[in-house]
């Protein structure tokens, strides 16, 4: 999982930046899955895009790009994480870190 659009993991409010959390899964073609996009301060859930549906395409392929404003942000350090259960499996998480500036 990537935040982008910084390579440095920092995102700046007064540049306008916008944070866009990006991650691609491969699966399994037909497979159904739910993910679920959540963002952390402090130990706690700011943000969460509650359960969603995934897509896989017929490769087996999903890639997963939404944009997220920054003003609903305080300037601080978060984690964003990525939740992605297939049905009638375990779910799995993965997760990057980045800064909100001002």
């Amino acid at each position: 999982m990537r935040v982008e659009p910084s390579a440095d993991g920092r995102l700046s409010k007064s540049r306008g930046d916008r944070l866009l959390p990006y991650f691609r899964l491969y699966g399994r073609a037909g497979a159904e899955y739910r993910m679920k996009i959540e963002f952390v301060r402090d130990g706690k859930t700011i943000i969460s895009t509650g359960e969603l549906p995934l897509t896989v395409d017929s490769t087996g392929e999903a890639v997963v790009a939404r944009a997220f404003d920054l003003a609903a942000f305080e300037p601080g350090a978060y984690t964003a994480r990525v939740t992605v259960t297939p049905a009638g499996a375990a779910p799995f998480t993965t997760a990057a870190d980045f800064v909100v500036e001002p």
